[in-house]
């Protein structure tokens, strides 16, 4: 039997060394490769071409690789889109304004929490992407096999020979557990993932690398490419949303940085007809004079994945969501949105946030009004001094309040962002005594801007 030698390069930090039978087809070449590496098919095979001065060229039969040793190079087939640029959007556009919807104000104690019975599991997600990623459990009989493996590795530091199957089986687990979280992530959270890997089962670590997880972290990336393009064949509206049959345009719809459900599946049982009516019956609702909120917010729940889709799919006009969606913009309702994309209680984050920050911006604001450059700082400043109940409301008032005069900026477009946030976040009991104490020592042409 006649063998070859191969070099193989994976990538720039993996280059294996093989000596095989000479194959008889690339087709053969590649299930060889497969077996002998571990790796999934999908990939392109080029080789060091000694007629050219050893350039590269695809290797279409087998008969024109050098008889004897061959330095093979694989390219995965992934199919990668760059992300959008920012001018590739319209700022008239919903997409467009649901992306800086981190600034919007906060949301409300009555917002709900997603009914998981409605909405499909596989992307209805709680969790923003752990600090220390959880590794999950494998099938039993790998966990078995890894068990006893890091008893040998604890032992006498032999790494387990890892077979293609028990490779594939993990890749598959990472990759599903991966997708809970997000569908596209960084090459930084794909080597978290890899460290803790390696860090729970030391059996798997490669030999011969720095830290043995470099090999896991390229594989997944793999995997995760594959992972989606199933994902895809199966109708996943997240993932089908970035495939454009003939498109030339280089863009990548992906969630923004805390956008946990972006682009759901439709309820379980429910058509996009039957959602279209659910969108009728709750623009029936808004039309009522005595509305409910409940059933409001009910039908915006369950309509959920059909609003996102236009939103992210056809980026519509402002105006065009108002009219098809006027539930949205009620106030309970974009507090419950916010909930439903980014699970995240804006109240209490926007509260918790201010109030770390609040010390800072008064210490700012003093110093600029001690050296006479602030004067309508000083009279805000001098009115908080003066408080003795109350102390924390007319704190986050006064550092709201203060930021456009400290950066210079005019009262009028500024500060009423500031006061709509202040009045939701209080009472308005609360909101009116404030204001009632501010007023009495602030200049009346200082007030007027702000409307009040």
């Amino acid at each position: 039997m006649v063998e070859m030698l191969l070099r193989v390069i994976l990538s720039p930090t993996d280059i294996r060394k093989l000596s095989i039978l000479i194959p008889s087809s690339v087709e053969e070449l590649v299930t060889i490769l497969c077996d002998k590496l571990q790796i999934e098919k999908g990939f392109l095979i080029q080789y060091e071409d000694p007629d050219f001065n050893y350039e590269l060229c695809n290797l279409n039969d087998i008969s024109e690789l050098p008889p004897d040793k061959a330095t093979l190079r694989l390219h995965w087939e992934i199919v990668l889109s760059a992300a959008p640029s920012d001018s590739d959007l319209s700022n008239f556009t919903l997409d467009t304004a649901s992306k800086s919807s981190s600034t919007h104000s906060s949301t409300s104690d009555s917002a709900t929490a997603f009914d998981s019975e409605q909405l499909s599991p596989c992307t209805s997600r709680s969790d923003q992407w752990p600090s220390q990623f959880p590794i999950p459990l494998f099938s039993y009989d790998v966990e078995l096999r890894l068990q006893k493996a890091n008893e040998d590795f604890k032992k006498n530091g032999t790494t387990l020979n890892v077979t293609r199957d028990i490779k594939m089986h993990v890749l598959e687990k990472l990759a599903e557990a991966v997708f809970s979280y997000k569908a596209y992530p960084k090459d930084c959270e794909l080597e978290k993932v890899a460290c803790a890997l390696v860090d729970k089962h030391p059996c798997l670590k490669a030999p011969g690398s720095n830290g043995g997880w470099e090999g896991w972290k390229l594989s997944l990336k793999f995997k995760m490419a594959n992972y989606r393009q199933k994902l895809r064949y199966a109708g996943c509206p997240e993932i089908t949303v970035n495939f454009r049959q003939g498109s030339s345009r280089p863009s990548l719809k992906r969630p923004q940085k805390s956008e946990l459900n972006f682009l759901p599946d439709h309820p379980v049982g429910f058509s996009e007809e039957d959602l279209e009516k659910e969108r009728a019956l709750m623009e029936e609702e808004v039309k009522k004079k005595d509305m409910s909120l409940s059933v409001l917010n009910s039908k915006m729940e369950v309509t959920f994945s059909l609003r996102r889709k236009e939103i992210v799919v056809d980026q519509p006009l402002v105006s065009t969501v108002k009219q098809r969606w006027p539930g949205l913009f009620i106030e309970e309702q974009v507090y419950a949105e916010f909930q439903r994309i980014d699970c995240i209680d804006l109240k209490s984050t926007f509260l918790t946030s201010l109030d770390n920050h609040t010390r800072g911006f008064l210490k700012m604001y003093r110093a600029k009004a001690n050296q006479g450059r602030g004067s309508d700082l000083e009279v805000l400043l001098e009115k908080l001094d003066s408080q003795t109940t109350n102390l924390t409301a007319h704190r986050r008032y006064t550092v709201l309040r203060g930021l456009p005069l400290y950066m210079r900026e005019r009262p009028y477009i500024y500060i009423h962002i500031h006061i709509y946030i202040y009045i939701h976040i209080y009472t308005h009991a609360q909101f009116n005594q404030v204001m009632h104490d501010m007023k009495t020592s602030v200049s009346q042409g200082f007030l007027c801007s702000t409307g009040h």
